[in-house]
């Protein structure tokens, strides 16, 4: 039991760090010491494991065991291509079909997707609206041609991919079963964070340089996907590890959707007027996720928005 207790902690705590805008309610009423999920949570999650762990397919337990390990196995890959390839690879194994949907135009075209000879194959075209919620494909805005070769077929949802908080394009899905829809909507919401922070993250690998302020890792199985801690020890950390996380992810981000005004104020200085509307932004998130200021105070994020976005010149603010 410890051990479906820690994966479904995991499992939770996964979704609460990936799907931040989705879930500030919940964050704000999580005990700001221990474990990161309350004990009603744990109960319910619990709940739904004894209704889907059935003797011949425990497919949520090993869902949930697969969503503790992709941290471990995206760290080291720094191109979209592979990216892709290994998210269709663990969601093949739970569900029936996957596609992964760019938007491009008034449509999407299939960037890849699981191989089948009735349902929408790598370089097929859709012209569809763009959405921003999970559905069911019969909800959809997909077109009738599309949704007839799913006929029939039940637990068909399109789930929407975000890349800088803007929708980006979407994953079809056939689940194995219908208790895999949480898991296949956290492991979307990880591949567009990773998606968004690629060029970061590529960056870092292909320099294999510490940032000012970070000891370089003591040997390579110890060294970290960019910033962020492994999903494994979230329920571990700190506060103050966890508040020092969310400050370098909300200042990366910054940078990564500022690029022309960041490189304006690297060359110029005046960064904060630059970007005072993100700042700020990003300030009263990281307050909603920390607001307590004596445990937490405001150094924290003004150290970090030095380090990534200033490059650790403090004066170019």
């Amino acid at each position: 039991m410890n051990e479906l207790i820690e994966l479904l902690v995991n499992f939770i705590n996964t979704k609460i760090e990936q799907s931040l805008q989705d879930y500030k309610k919940e964050i704000s009423s999580i005990p700001a010491r221990g474990q990161s999920v309350s004990p009603e949570e744990l109960e319910r999650m619990l709940e739904v494991l004894k209704q889907n762990d059935e003797p011949d397919k425990g497919y949520l337990v090993e869902a949930m065991a697969r969503l503790g390990g992709i941290e471990d196995e995206w760290a080291q890959i720094s191109d979209q291509v592979s990216l892709i390839a290994s998210f269709l690879n663990i969601c093949g194994d739970f569900c029936d079909y996957n596609g992964f949907f760019i938007f491009k135009g008034e449509g999407a075209s299939c960037y890849d997707a699981t191989s089948h000879k009735a349902f929408p194959q790598k370089g097929d075209k859709v012209a569809v609206e763009r959405f921003n919620r999970p559905m069911t494909l019969a909800d959809s805005p997909l077109p009738d041609d599309i949704k007839g070769q799913f006929e029939g077929i039940s637990d068909v949802y399109v789930l929407p991919l975000a890349l800088k908080f803007k929708p980006a394009g979407f994953v079809l899905t056939v689940l194995s079963e219908s208790g895999l829809l949480d898991f296949m909507k956290t492991v979307v919401t990880i591949m567009s964070r990773e998606l968004t922070l690629m060029p970061y993250k590529a960056k870092a690998l292909l320099g294999n340089k510490p940032r000012v302020g970070e000891k370089a890792p003591v040997s390579p199985s110890k060294a970290s996907s960019g910033s962020r801690a492994s999903i494994s020890s979230i329920g571990l950390e700190s506060p103050l590890e966890r508040a020092i996380r969310y400050a370098k992810l909300l200042t990366s981000e910054i940078k990564l959707y500022n690029e022309k005004a960041v490189n304006k104020g690297l060359q110029d200085g005046g960064l904060r007027n630059l970007l005072s509307v993100d700042i700020e932004r990003s300030y009263n998130s990281f307050r909603e996720r920390f607001p307590n200021s004596e445990e937490i105070p405001d150094r924290i994020f003004d150290e970090a928005l030095i380090e990534y976005v200033a490059d650790g010149n403090a004066d170019l603010l």
